[in-house]
């Protein structure tokens, strides 16, 4: 199954591009051109932007009556399995600037084939030049402490209800035309930003359901999960489900319906991002 959901999301990667490539996936774009590199390019030069995350869940019942769920992902549209008592577990990894793993996969990545990375760093307040913002990370891999135990007093800002800093993955200073600043380090499309480290491979969580118990997909855009700490949301899906005894439909209304309300009550009415969710009942 691995093999075939990285083939999967591999494919939806080329679409885009052809996408990017045609208009409505029919009449080419003579202004428009792809590289050698796969970047798709306007007559100017300058790369086409535009990408997204992705999360894949796939369900397989097993001859005991539990499942066996699988995620696959690139980005940050968070997956979580949520039980009948309302605790969770990740199905997906959040691929964001402050991911550790990330920041040594792209470290570790050949020098010839990447001879410019991007670099993790937290978005501080008046700091324009974004590859001149603090870095995450220290040269041995571990997160700067200061900004650790102080972020807002040097100057960060949080980027959600969990108050987790703002960062970004961006360029070095003598990338010009090409030059990134995305939220994460793993989507699908954004091939620009693929010469520096962007991946489109997606990551694998793998969990088993308990038997004679039942349990709640849900998948998100950020849109929703920033204005959730996550006990918090699989707390409330719990109550849906359980306590109110709500349809998963009726359940997916209402929970949309309150993370907008939450949305706009912490960013404004003119702020707040796109939300996106699916639900399953195992």
């Amino acid at each position: 199954w691995e093999k075939e959901l990285k083939e999967l999301f591999a494919v939806i990667h080329e679409k885009i591009r052809e996408q990017f490539l045609t208009q409505n996936g029919q009449k080419s774009i003579s202004s428009r051109v792809k590289d050698a590199n796969g970047i798709v390019r306007n007559s100017s030069g300058d790369p086409i932007h535009g990408g997204t995350t992705a999360s894949i869940i796939v369900c397989f019942k097993n001859d005991d009556d539990t499942y066996t769920v699988i995620g696959a992902n690139t980005g940050d549209s968070t997956g979580v399995l949520v039980a009948e008592d309302g605790s969770f577990e990740f199905l997906t990894e959040d691929h964001g600037p402050d991911n550790v793993s990330e920041y040594k996969r792209v470290q570790d990545l050949d020098e010839k084939a990447h001879p410019r990375k991007l670099i993790f760093v937290y978005d501080k307040a008046k700091c324009y030049k974004k590859f001149e913002c603090p870095r995450v990370f220290l040269p041995d891999g571990t997160k700067d402490p200061k900004y650790v135990q102080n972020p807002w007093g040097y100057g960060l800002h949080p980027t959600n209800v969990r108050y987790e800093p703002a960062v970004y993955a961006v360029t070095p200073q003598n990338v010009s035309r090409d030059a990134t600043c995305i939220a994460m380090t793993r989507a699908l499309g954004d091939f620009y930003a693929c010469q520096f480290g962007l991946s489109s491979i997606p990551s694998f969580n793998v969990r088993r359901t308990k038997k004679g118990k039942r349990f709640m997909v849900a998948v998100a855009s950020d849109g929703i999960w920033d204005c959730w700490k996550y006990e918090d949301f699989s707390k409330y899906i719990n109550a849906l489900w359980k306590e109110k005894g709500l349809s998963v439909e009726k359940a997916v209304d209402t929970a949309l319906s309150e993370s907008v309300s939450r949305a706009i009550s912490n960013f404004g009415s003119s702020h707040y991002d796109d939300a996106c969710l699916v639900m399953c009942l195992l």
